[in-house]
């Protein structure tokens, strides 16, 4: 990938991050159940959202899951814990620092 490509991808999964922070808050913390719903669902959008971005690189993929020396089936388990919002909310945080640093 260019670094442009990493920056447009960056500010994707950027803002991505931020719809689910804010909805990861209301979905335990909400008023009532229609709320904490509502949220849920936001979460569940984000989540979906940065999975097809991130499975669109391939380079962002191995970022994420690691390097070429872990194998394939590694690769999945910890990609598989990625979706799963608690574990979404650490490692999209992380894989958005890495992606920083790649830049610079």
């Amino acid at each position: 990938m260019t670094k442009d490509q990493w920056k447009s991808l960056y500010c994707i999964l950027e803002d991505i991050y931020s719809d689910f922070e804010e909805a990861y808050q209301e979905s335990s913390n909400g008023r009532n159940k229609n709320i904490r719903d509502a949220a849920n669902k936001k979460v569940r959008n984000s989540i979906r959202l940065a999975d097809i971005h991130i499975k669109d690189h391939s380079e962002a993929y191995e970022l994420l899951t690691g390097d070429k020396e872990i194998p394939g089936y590694q690769r999945t388990f910890n990609y598989s814990d990625f979706l799963k919002p608690d574990f979404f909310n650490v490692e999209m945080d992380i894989l958005l620092r890495k992606i920083k640093n790649f830049i610079n």
